[in-house]
């Protein structure tokens, strides 16, 4: 071990947490190589307004990466890309080559590197070396450039009510006011509405969900419920479950759950027909809502449209 010739520190920074800032960031690239991201992070921060902290990257990519190298003699990266190829060559054998030769050692060099990066932020600034880059490598060779969206729907109105003479289980009035607000924010009518995510439909007292549901939208509407997926959660629970709503959009399904034809509670039963239960099914055209009631009487009522994925084919 050789010991250092010197060492300093500078006095102790403390910082408090206050927000989250998040942003998305697509990447269209012309092919293989490395591209500086340094400027579009430092927007970032300035966007952002941050003075002390720490950004996050992460790439949503498994034949791409994240690296932080010297950028003052533009050598080094071709360097770097020589060892990369032949650390992982083209013709080296490989099982996997459905998409071409220059994807398994792709995937081979991204294991190699890092998928993401934590940046410090300090006095408003990214911490780093005047030569420092926080570069993407696409080590694959694309034939098209995707432009993705994290999730696959957009929230278009949110309704907010509060009838808080109960605790836990909401009255209809509450409920419907939410809804109300939320179909007249998106301009929308009850029968543009496709789909609705309650928070469960298998006990007595969930009936009074699904015949507040009945009271503002019509018999067509497919029910998703996911208690048993996510537990009590409450208002919380409803982030979880309009996360899954979102996913499944996102893949043209909405989600199995874990509701099945004998656990529905007969009463429910009913008044309402149409649920998803532990097979997926197709989405279908039209809006999505959720509803969500939290403790304390508070309603909240999300209402999304599906989102359209563009592909943009490299010329």
């Amino acid at each position: 071990m050789i010991p250092p010739k010197s060492l300093s520190r500078s006095p102790l920074s403390t910082v408090s947490a206050t927000s989250v800032v998040s942003s998305l960031l697509a990447v269209q690239t012309s092919g293989r190589g490395f591209v500086d991201l340094t400027a579009e992070v430092a927007r970032f921060v300035d966007d952002a307004r941050a003075k002390e902290g720490a950004v996050t990257l992460f790439i949503r990519h498994t034949s791409a990466s994240l690296t932080i190298q010297e950028n003052a003699d533009p050598t080094v990266l071709s360097d770097l890309t020589t060892a990369l190829d032949r650390l992982a060559p083209e013709n080296a054998g490989w099982r996997h080559d459905t998409e071409g030769p220059d994807d398994m050692p792709a995937h081979v060099k991204t294991m190699l590197t890092a998928t993401s990066l934590h940046i410090p932020v300090l006095h408003q600034r990214i911490s780093g070396h005047h030569f420092s880059g926080y570069r993407f490598d696409d080590s694959k060779m694309p034939e098209f450039d995707w432009v993705e969206t994290p999730l696959g729907m957009e929230p278009i109105s949110v309704g907010v009510s509060s009838d808080a003479h109960h605790i836990i289980t909401p009255s209809i009035p509450g409920p419907q006011a939410a809804i109300r607000q939320a179909l007249e924010e998106a301009h929308a009518t009850p029968q543009q509405i496709s789909t609705w995510d309650l928070h469960a439909t298998a006990t007595p007292g969930d009936y009074a969900e699904i015949s507040t549901l009945r009271t503002m939208l019509p018999d067509s509407v497919m029910v998703t419920a996911r208690k048993g997926t996510f537990g009590h959660g409450m208002s919380a629970g409803g982030g979880w479950e309009l996360t899954a709503q979102y996913l499944g959009y996102a893949s043209g399904h909405l989600f199995p759950t874990l509701l099945t034809e004998k656990s529905l509670n007969p009463a429910i039963a009913d008044i309402h027909a149409q649920y998803v239960f532990a097979d997926s099914c197709v989405t279908a055209e039209g809006l999505a809502g959720k509803l969500s009631s939290g403790i304390g009487g508070i309603n909240a009522c999300v209402i999304s449209r599906p989102l359209e994925k563009k592909t943009n084919a490299k010329q």
